[in-house]
């Protein structure tokens, strides 16, 4: 399944709650521009691999695998250093401008809708774990989508599914109202962001988070979705981007700033994960 991209509408499966949804496969890292959505907050879901959100205040929201994000309506935000990275990404964005209109022809008893309502409307911005059960409506998803056409109920399970999400999340907000990212992820990529140029072993990891490597490359995989060695690589890669739009170094010098055997290896990695050179990089910015 590589390079999949698929939408719909809440009008696609009679679903007024929703305004649009969809699912892409990114296998390298895409722009993704500073946005906001004006009718409602958007869910967004990572499967597989990891990404970061900048939102225009600073706030920067890192969601790995596993991990569910929402963040409201009107509220300005990007990927870091307007690109996402790669990653297997589910969102949708509500509708939540008129709670009658939303209540017309809903799977939703009235007692739901007044608590997706509440809950959804809230104006903070979430990182949250998502339950099993709501990781399973998510594959669910998936299946019924690269289903489509070939699927006679698709629109009747679409909108089953799509409902089953939308009370997982309210659910998964209610149990944790201030929750964010595992902190072995966290300490770890702030341990590898401040150690690039070193070059770290994933031992070197493990220890400044007080694990074995067994123990931390396993805990690390699981939650976080890709190794450590995958996410160290997206870390420099994320760093060389942003040096290569805002300073002149070269990129010979840049490769070993950030712990690249040589420019030839820098390039070929960069290429690999943006689709792109670092020169064509430097000069599409």
């Amino acid at each position: 399944m590589s390079g999949i991209r698929y939408h719909f509408t809440g009008a696609d499966i009679d679903l007024p709650l929703i305004y649009r949804g969809g699912f892409q496969n990114y296998n390298y890292s895409a722009p993704l521009p500073e946005h906001l959505h004006s009718t409602g907050p958007e869910i967004s879901y990572v499967m597989k691999g990891f990404t970061q959100w900048q939102l225009a205040s600073g706030l920067s929201l890192e969601q790995s695998g596993g991990t569910l994000t929402i963040i409201p309506r009107n509220i300005p935000h990007r990927g870091v250093e307007e690109i996402i990275t790669p990653c297997w990404l589910f969102w949708y964005i509500l509708d939540l401008r008129d709670l009658e209109t939303a209540r017309k022809n809903t799977p939703f008893t009235a007692a739901e809708m007044k608590l997706i309502f509440e809950v959804l409307a809230l104006e903070s911005c979430r990182v949250l774990p998502v339950s099993p059960e709501l990781a399973r409506d998510f594959s669910r998803l998936l299946e019924l989508l690269y289903q489509d056409g070939n699927n006679p109920w698709f629109g009747a399970e679409m909108r089953l599914v799509s409902n089953q999400i939308v009370l997982g999340t309210v659910r998964g907000l209610q149990q944790h109202p201030a929750a964010g990212m595992d902190l072995l992820v966290t300490r770890a990529r702030d341990y590898m962001r401040q150690h690039l140029a070193a070059n770290p072993t994933v031992d070197d990891i493990a220890a400044a988070c007080g694990l074995s490597e067994s123990q931390f490359a396993h805990r690390f995989s699981r939650q976080a979705g890709i190794t450590p060695a995958d996410c160290l690589q997206r870390l420099r890669i994320e760093a060389a981007c942003r040096a290569l739009r805002e300073t002149d170094t070269s990129i010979t010098e840049l490769a070993f700033q950030l712990g690249f055997a040589s420019s030839q290896y820098f390039s070929s990695v960069f290429k690999r994960y943006t689709g792109m050179t670092p020169r064509r990089w430097r000069k599409s910015g």
